[in-house]
């Protein structure tokens, strides 16, 4: 019997020693080092099943708004998928793939329909469809994104600077041109 208390005591101090203060206060009221380690593992179970519900609620309606850049919300979804990842809940690149298409929906049309094309209902009602992975949706996310906002600068440049800079160097050795012929035509029509 001593033999046994001893080597509880010993566990006991062991797990007492490897735990935050808040928590060696809990489970210390236990009367053995397995009924510690037991109250300390249900404790912690807890805490990481709250964090993963958590993490979850803030992955799945985490829907792209045009206020935030692509960039920066592929990475909060990368950094949502890492944690969930963490919980031991992965989540696989299909469903990473459709969950992004789903959040960008009414953001970029274009993208969502692109990959829609792919999607064939057959005759017996299921549908066939290569699944995009979750690299090819970011990618072209990206993309969309660098040209929408290349597009976005153009638009907000006036149209006769916008046409000048089109015409670049040229431009200039055209006006050139049209003023020699405007000083001859107008010699011609003095005469």
């Amino acid at each position: 019997m001593m033999n046994l208390n001893a080597k509880d005591n010993i566990a006991a101090e062991a797990i007492l020693s490897g735990v935050p203060a808040d928590d060696a206060e809990m489970i210390c009221q236990e009367e053995t080092a397995q009924a510690m380690l037991n109250r300390f593992v249900d404790k912690q179970t807890k805490r990481e099943y709250f964090n993963y519900i958590f993490a979850r609620s803030e992955f799945y309606p985490n829907v792209n708004t045009p206020d935030k850049s692509m960039d920066k919300w592929l990475r909060e979804m990368e950094t949502l998928r890492r944690q969930l990842l963490h919980y031991c809940r992965r989540i696989n690149d299909d469903n990473f793939a459709e969950t992004s298409l789903g959040h960008v929906a009414r953001t970029h049309h274009d993208v969502v329909r692109q990959f829609s094309k792919h999607y064939v209902v057959r005759s017996d009602g299921g549908a066939d469809r290569p699944v995009p992975t979750a690299t090819q949706v970011m990618n072209t996310l990206l993309a969309q994104s660098a040209l929408d906002e290349k597009l976005k600068t153009e638009a907000s440049i006036p149209a006769g600077v916008a046409a000048n800079r089109k015409r670049g160097s040229r431009g200039k050795k055209n006006k050139k041109d049209d003023k020699q012929v405007g000083k001859s035509s107008g010699k011609k029509s003095e005469k």
